[in-house]
């Protein structure tokens, strides 16, 4: 986590580094306030602006709440860290027309996903791996001295 706050804080141009980053495997030999991993601002003049660029941040980490969100443009049900559809790349939020969104119900419609194949197929599939396996161990008898 604090290496993740030194980079938001890096990308707003707050110079900062990380102490006592390896000191966690000490703990029980030194106190455990010695241990603690900081980070250190590195001009004082700027303590209060990384101080709300740090509270912005934690806002953020929440603000994609709970429960699935479904991508307007591939209708693919995202869970809600996510920011964008992996599929298409669109937004969380965006608008898209009505024509884009009713060719990609034909095409998401279209999509078989592996808990949809019929349990014929299914049994086929097994089938042929026992039959493979089968096959396997009697050619290596066949094979062997005993």
């Amino acid at each position: 986590m604090v290496d993740h706050l030194k980079h938001v804080l890096d990308a707003e141009g707050i110079g900062s580094v990380v102490r006592n980053r390896f000191l966690s495997s000490a703990l029980g030999r030194l106190p455990p306030a010695e241990c603690w991993t900081e980070l250190w601002i590195l001009d004082d003049t700027q303590l209060a602006l990384a101080r709300r660029i740090v509270e912005r941040a934690f806002e953020q980490d929440d603000a994609a709440g709970p429960g699935t969100w479904d991508c307007p443009q591939c209708g693919e049900r995202l869970e809600s860290q996510f920011e964008a559809s992996w599929k298409c790349s669109t937004r969380r939020g965006a608008a898209v027309d009505e024509a884009t969104y009713a060719e990609a119900s034909t095409v998401r419609g279209a999509v078989r996903r592996p808990s949809e194949f019929s349990s014929q197929t299914q049994l086929w599939m097994v089938v042929s791996i026992m039959a493979l396996i089968a096959w396997y161990v009697l050619r290596s008898y066949a094979r062997s001295p005993w």
